[in-house]
């Protein structure tokens, strides 16, 4: 089969996009940190505790019921980093990414699989100029997605246009999988740092955020100019 030059995520894979990704990180990062310092913490702490406590009143369910909750939300665009955060402060760094990942995934799953069932043909018809997206993404699989979920766009509208592309299920949740977890482990560290009594602790946790999420985006560079070079070597 004849191997098809994508310019588009070949430059994207290049290097510069991700400084220019790096650069939007770390202001996003820094708002939220600036954030957690300047808004009133108190009342910040007194609301973690109530949800938490009208959470534990499912018993066993509470996860189920957040992850449900978080999915909902995710499928109509609420941002990822508020619900993660959310999930730290309820469930701790370890289950709270678990669930949040779970729930985001499944409500990212559910928009990607409305837009293929019922308008991407009739869309595709009204926007012919999406085929050379298509065409950009179609042969990439994962790596495509994975590239994707690096941008700095809401996650909604990153899965409307993965479900109009030709990218497999399998591709969408893998590379959803791995690209979410820059912004979910530091949101899940954040969130369980907020509900800190110790105000040395939540600038551990508030540190680890920031390292967690400058190391996972590195390696999830380094996955993605990894994989770039093992299609062109065999390409």
């Amino acid at each position: 089969m004849q191997h098809i030059q994508n310019p588009g995520l070949d430059n994207a894979t290049a290097g510069k996009p991700f400084g220019l990704l790096g650069a939007l990180s770390l202001l996003l990062m820094l708002a939220l940190g600036l954030a957690v310092f300047f808004l009133p913490l108190k009342s910040w702490l007194a609301e973690g505790q109530s949800i938490k406590a009208y959470i534990a009143q499912f018993g066993i369910w509470a996860p189920a019921v957040f992850a449900a909750a978080a999915g909902v939300l995710s499928a109509v665009g609420a941002p990822r980093v508020v619900l993660c955060s959310l999930a730290g402060m309820l469930f701790g760094v370890a289950w709270g990414l678990a669930w949040s990942q779970v729930g985001t995934l499944l409500g990212a799953y559910a928009t990607f699989v409305g837009v293929r069932a019922f308008g991407r043909e009739p869309i595709l018809r009204r926007y012919p100029q999406l085929d050379r997206y298509n065409a950009m993404v179609g042969g990439r699989g994962y790596l495509a997605v994975l590239l994707i979920r690096q941008l700095p766009m809401n996650g909604f509208h990153n899965n409307l246009l993965l479900g109009l592309s030709p990218v497999r299920h399998r591709h969408f949740l893998l590379g959803s999988l791995i690209g979410y977890l820059p912004m979910g482990v530091t949101g899940v560290l954040i969130g369980a740092g907020v509900v800190q009594t110790d105000p040395t602790r939540l600038i551990q946790y508030a540190t680890a955020g920031l390292v967690a999420f400058f190391l996972l985006g590195w390696a999830v560079k380094r996955l993605v100019f990894a994989a770039r070079r093992e299609e062109a070597g065999g390409s």
